[in-house]
């Protein structure tokens, strides 16, 4: 990672395509190359926690599901995909499904098991799963077996709110150096997550020529220029 930090900074070649409607223009999810996978709210550390986690956590009430949530946040590789396949019981699972949510390849044995606790899990996809669950009585029903007790679905707060628990999270994280040299060396170039998969939702942004409101409401890309700005401005204020 920190190499392909440096080369981007001494450099200044994006990480990912660019945008042919933008000069400038990075897309990026949890699964993009690092660094630029790093801009995504998957990923944290230990002093920075992972946001998806925060932002999800606030969607529920109740001791037990909150320490579920503090257990997947730090969970080992083979704990992560106990958790995984169970939050997705209907799913078949191959050994690539197995590895998909791994940073890099999942290393094997001489005899040729996977190893899932030799590499490292992008553990924000438990937390999204989890946010899922307020739309899934099955789900929570998972999610109660899992963390030993009942627990409560708070009311849906408007996107204004949304937008505002996951700017304080961002600044959060963002201030963490590491993450901060990250997003302060994009530049100026506008910011968009896209979908893992199929259209955008509020959160991300794909591009729909047929029909420009399909294109996804672009929140985190948004979000993180303003915390960019406001990095910048802090800086200028020294």
């Amino acid at each position: 990672m920190a190499a392909a930090f440096k080369q981007y900074v001494s450099t200044g070649v994006p990480f990912e395509t660019l945008d042919s409607t933008s000069n400038m223009a990075l897309h990026f999810n949890s699964k993009s190359r690092p660094p630029l996978c790093y801009l995504s709210n998957f990923h944290g550390t230990a002093e920075t926690g992972i946001p998806e986690f925060a932002y999800q956590s606030q969607k529920f009430s109740g001791a037990k599901i909150m320490a579920l949530m503090a257990r997947m946040e730090a969970c080992s590789g083979e704990e992560f995909l106990e958790y995984l396949m169970a939050l997705q019981p209907r799913k078949k699972w191959s050994d690539g499904q197995k590895c998909y949510w791994f940073k890099g390849s999942v290393p094997r044995s001489e005899d040729g098991r996977l190893l899932f606790n030799e590499a490292e899990p992008i553990r924000g996809i438990l937390a999204k799963l989890v946010g899922g669950a307020v739309k899934s009585k099955p789900r929570q029903r998972i999610l109660a077996r899992l963390a030993g007790g009942p627990f409560n679905v708070l009311a849906e707060v408007d996107d204004n709110q949304k937008r505002q628990q996951m700017l304080f999270i961002l600044r959060h994280k963002f201030a963490d150096p590491f993450f901060g040299d990250i997003l302060r060396a994009t530049g100026d170039a506008v910011l968009h997550e896209k979908p893992m998969r199929g259209n955008a939702g509020p959160w991300t942004y794909k591009w729909d020529a047929k029909d420009p409101q399909k294109s996804g409401g672009d929140w985190l890309g948004q979000l993180l220029m303003q915390v960019r700005d406001e990095i910048r401005e802090d800086e200028m204020d020294l």
